[in-house]
């Protein structure tokens, strides 16, 4: 059977672009500043990163939970993965059509028209923080979902928290790495795997909204190289959970219906 979207999808779908960002379950962002940056060096690290993500995908059939502009699901349509991107923002479906031409639907994440049994891995990247973990989980079951991958900011950082203070950025939910590990353990997914990464690239590139920094942001490969060096010395002085701009998680359905804590379960992917 098809799941109806309008019977049980959230508001969202037929709520302005304005009182969406309002409600911070969408960003604004300048169109050509995003534009210059997914060009640029950021463009250019963060495709090297969801190129080095797809091996952890379950299986060929993915749905990208929150697309955005589509670079992931661009890059996993060139590997040949079968996506389905599926986001709520008009503006940045249509970005994400006009540059990375990808199939994208406006759908809720609670209510797709995916039939059931239809995907084997979810992917989150710079989304999670916008959903209710207790609407995305069931429909992922739904869907058949076993393999969650989420990439996203790190807010364990207090040098990132301060930033988004000072520029008034502001997300839907604020929770760590932890806490969206205990949500999906609640509900029947477990953490396979935790890695925190990205010290300097991030600053450097700045990002979706930011200017990259003056002549550094040309050598986004050394830069690349030079991060990762430092995110893994981090690691080993167990300073990367405060030192991290970005986190990556995988989680997979659990078996057995036995209860398990997430904690316990943490490693390098």
């Amino acid at each position: 059977m098809r799941n109806d979207p309008e019977a049980g999808s959230s508001d969202s779908l037929v709520a302005s672009r304005e009182s969406l960002v309002q409600a911070h379950v969408i960003h604004d962002f300048r169109p050509k500043t995003v534009l210059e940056n997914l060009a640029g060096c950021y463009g250019t690290l963060i495709r090297g990163v969801y190129r080095e993500m797809l091996p952890l995908m379950k299986g060929r059939r993915i749905i990208d939970c929150g697309c955005g502009f589509g670079q992931f699901s661009r890059v996993a349509l060139d590997a040949g993965f079968e996506v389905t991107p599926i986001d709520i923002d008009d503006v940045s479906l249509t970005l994400a059509r006009d540059i990375f031409s990808i199939p994208c639907r406006k759908e809720s994440i609670y209510a797709t028209s995916l039939p059931d049994g239809s995907c084997d891995t979810a992917v989150c990247c710079d989304s999670i923080q916008h959903f209710d973990i207790n609407k995305f989980v069931p429909e992922l079951k739904r869907l058949g979902v076993q393999r969650i991958v989420i990439y996203d900011s790190n807010i364990s950082n207090p040098m990132l928290t301060a930033y988004w203070l000072m520029a008034g950025h502001k997300e839907r939910n604020d929770r760590t790495a932890d806490a969206i590990v205990r949500e999906f353990c609640e509900h029947g997914y477990d953490v396979s795997a935790l890695r925190y990464e990205n010290v300097i690239a991030l600053p450097i590139s700045g990002g979706f909204q930011r200017p990259p920094v003056p002549l550094v942001h040309h050598f986004p490969s050394a830069i690349r190289r030079v991060d990762a060096l430092i995110s893994r010395a981090a690691r080993l002085l167990r300073l990367d959970r405060r030192l991290t701009f970005r986190f990556l998680l995988v989680l997979d359905r659990r078996e057995t219906s036995v209860p398990r804590s997430g904690s316990e379960l943490v490693r390098q992917p």
